[in-house]
Parts: structure tokens; C-alpha cells; sequence
């Protein structure tokens, strides 16, 4: 698979080099690539075809062909991001367990993976909880009007937020 780099995210890469943050740089872009990687990873087993992961100036984006994709199938595909970011919470979290003086470095990794996977969730459409949102109610309903409570559902979080 193909990986691509947006010349923005080179901006911000400088931006943070600068600004002394390097590692939370490589930090959110290292979950970022993760968690689009669970997406290609799941989509590739069940045959769809993932052409590339492109780095962005925001985080990451898995491209490929899924058309015809089942909505079960997309539940898969999109559920997968967020579990391997909850997954990694879980392993550091243990890994603290086991070598406490490890914490100081590893907290900033468990906070963004746990905040990427809580946001991700979120039933705001095109996020991954959006599309599992619109893919389970496709499987009852019409997909117009599974998407209609999508996007209203949807307006809920953005208020909020």
C-alpha cells in the first residue's frame, strides 16, 4: 500500500520541530497512521482493495475502492480505526503496570489514542461512529432515511462541541 504526504503536514512537522513539540507531532501522527491502517487492513481481508494512506496537515485518510461494500462489512471497516486505538490504551495502560517509570512518556500516547478513539465514535457523519451509525440503520431501514438520522444525530455532538 501506497503511503502519501500531504506538503502541508511538512508545515506543521516544522511548525512543532520549532515550537519544541516534536513528540506530540510524532505522537498524533503515528495514531493517526495506526488507526487508518486498522481501517485498510480490515477493508483489505474482506477484498476491497486500499490503494493508499495519505498524511495530512489533520491526521490521516485511508483511499481505496469499496464500492458495493456491505453495510455490515462497513460497520467492520469503520469500527476498525477506533479499536486499534482503544487497543493501544489498553496495552500501554498495562505496559504502566509493569514499568511504572515509564508513565511520563507513555501518558501523552494513551490520552490522544483514547481521544482519537472517543472522537472517532462520535455519531457525527463522515466519522467512523457516523458510519456505523448509518450502516446499522441501513441494515432496518431505508439508507435516505437511515442517513437523514445520521445527520440530524449528527448535529447533536456539533452543538455540543
Amino acid at each position: 500500500m501506497k503511503v502519501t504526504v500531504h506538503p502541508l503536514f511538512f508545515l506543521f512537522g516544522i511548525y512543532f520541530a520549532l515550537t519544541g513539540k516534536v513528540f506530540l507531532f510524532l505522537n498524533f501522527t503515528l495514531t493517526a497512521f495506526i488507526h487508518e491502517l486498522a481501517h485498510a487492513y480490515v477493508g483489505e481481508s474482506l477484498g476491497y482493495k486500499m490503494n493508499k494512506i495519505s498524511l495530512m496537515p489533520y491526521g490521516a485518510v485511508v483511499n481505496g475502492n469499496i464500492d458495493g461494500i456491505s453495510y455490515r462489512d462497513e460497520i467492520k471497516v469503520a469500527f476498525a480505526g477506533p479499536f486499534a486505538n482503544l487497543c493501544i490504551c489498553v496495552l500501554f495502560t498495562c505496559f504502566w503496570w509493569l514499568a511504572p517509570e515509564s508513565y511520563p512518556y507513555l501518558e501523552s500516547v494513551v490520552f490522544t489514542n483514547f481521544c482519537i478513539f472517543a472522537i472517532n465514535l462520535l455519531p457525527a457523519y463522515p466519522l467512523d461512529g457516523g458510519r456505523i451509525l448509518s450502516a446499522t440503520l441501513s441494515l432496518y431501514l431505508p439508507r435516505k432515511k437511515a442517513m437523514l438520522i445520521t445527520k440530524i444525530l449528527g448535529i447533536v455532538p456539533a452543538v455540543i462541541l
